[in-house]
């Protein structure tokens, strides 16, 4: 059987924050034809819908990336740079089993940042090499989640943590804003980047840091 690899999950995962970074960059020139036959920009509250779109898909990449290198290094799998987590148990004998162990009697695995951790340290040495990236981009994911939850919920709890987040990060609640608004604005410390593109770059770095 030929050795199992982690490489791809890492770039699969790179291309597909690729593809919904350049969707929204390409959003702020889309036009749409009008009764007239002119075209006219699909305005700015559009735009706003795609990078909700996008953070929603970053994320949801993220999981995957998280699940597909944790079942292959349950398995020995080494990383481009020879890297390959201390086991805890003995390694599977495949992707299907590692997935079934990981599930037991659940449907479905969960890859929130607390329970990624909880899993890491149960199956790899120091619960290496994800404890100490998913801790170091902690706060991202949070501020992630609520940014995402308040684009996909209505409930007052939603809101609530989506306006925590904008107040810490601007010191104040913008009128209007809401979550696609958000990840347009750039970042006032002056890195010059959206906090969508920070968050992208963020979890990038730490998938580089898994899969070294």
């Amino acid at each position: 059987m030929p050795a199992i690899g982690v490489e791809h999950c890492l770039r699969d995962f790179e291309r597909s924050v690729q593809t919904s970074l350049n969707l929204v960059n390409d959003a702020h020139s889309f036009k749409m034809p009008q009764t007239n036959g002119r075209c006219h920009h699909i305005g700015i509250r559009r735009v706003e819908l795609f990078a909700g779109l996008a953070l929603i898909r970053i994320h949801l990449s993220w999981e995957t990336f998280l699940e597909s290198v944790f079942v292959r290094y349950q398995c020995g799998a080494i990383s481009p740079s020879g890297f390959t987590p201390r086991l805890l148990f003995a390694p599977e004998h495949s992707i299907e089993k590692a997935m079934s162990t990981l599930l037991g009697a659940k449907d479905y695995l969960s890859w929130t940042h607390s329970s990624a951790i909880v899993r890491a340290t149960r199956h790899f040495h120091r619960g290496e090499p994800f404890q100490t990236s998913l801790y170091a981009v902690e706060l991202t994911l949070q501020d992630i989640v609520a940014v995402r939850n308040r684009f996909v919920h209505r409930s007052d709890y939603s809101a609530q943590q989506f306006h925590s987040v904008v107040k810490r990060v601007f010191g104040f609640t913008p009128r209007g804003i809401n979550p696609g608004r958000f990840l347009l604005k750039k970042d006032p410390t002056g890195s010059g980047l959206t906090f969508l593109e920070i968050y992208a770059n963020t979890l990038l770095g730490a998938a580089n840091l898994i899969v070294p």
